[in-house]
């Protein structure tokens, strides 16, 4: 064995340098920040998608609910009603308690954030009210339409607002009308901007029906 062969021999026992094992770390690193990245992408990319089609199936739920006790009514009443500080509200009269869902002859719908029943973002609420002449919810009967999400999402609804289609009376505040259009924004309370319009995010629906007297 001579000297050349000793001296590269003994240049392939050394092992690594520093440098080379800077640069694997360097390269290690980068390689699993990229995979990271594709990892949180992926993942937030199938959060939206299942948000959106949550969000899609519980307002078509609200539409539901709404429908249910709309289809009993003989008459739509535009006022203010339900807890103070709604800023949308419509009550509707029913001739006999056939709604499944909330028995109730004379009706509230409204939006507002009642700290006191535990909302951390505006609800959409449906309660008894004793007549068109007093509005205040009575006692216990309130019930949120959004409750009961078994993803546990904190649903946020907004831009309520009910539009008589046409008036056909009044009386004092009270707008009567045979039909309405309601419309409402409904957003994930967790992925979703507040503070933005709902047309300009992916994470908010806006949902539209028209509701008519029964003959």
């Amino acid at each position: 064995m001579n000297a050349r062969t000793s001296a590269r021999q003994a240049g392939d026992q050394r092992g690594f340098t520093l440098l080379e094992l800077l640069i694997a770390s360097v390269i290690f690193v980068l390689i699993s920040l990229a995979v990271g990245a594709v990892y949180v992408s992926a993942v937030r990319g199938i959060e939206q998608a299942s948000t959106q089609s949550f969000l899609q199936r519980q307002g078509t739920r609200v539409q539901e609910v709404l429908a249910d006790h709309l289809s009993s009514a003989i008459a739509l009443y535009g006022g203010s009603c339900g807890s103070v500080g709604a800023p949308a509200s419509y009550i509707f009269f029913q001739k006999t308690v056939t709604s499944r869902l909330h028995p109730c002859t004379f009706c509230c719908i409204y939006e507002v954030q009642d700290t006191a029943l535990g909302d951390v973002s505006p609800q959409l609420y449906l309660c008894s009210i004793a007549s068109l002449v007093s509005t205040t919810c009575t006692a216990g009967t309130q019930v949120n339409l959004l409750a009961g999400s078994p993803e546990g999402r904190n649903l946020r609804v907004s831009g309520t607002t009910f539009t008589p289609v046409f008036q056909v009376g009044s009386s004092a505040s009270i707008v009567v009308s045979p039909a309405v259009n309601i419309r409402f924004e409904l957003r994930d309370g967790v992925f979703s901007n507040p503070v933005e319009l709902c047309r300009e995010q992916p994470l908010c629906w806006q949902f539209q029906m028209t509701a008519t007297v029964r003959n």
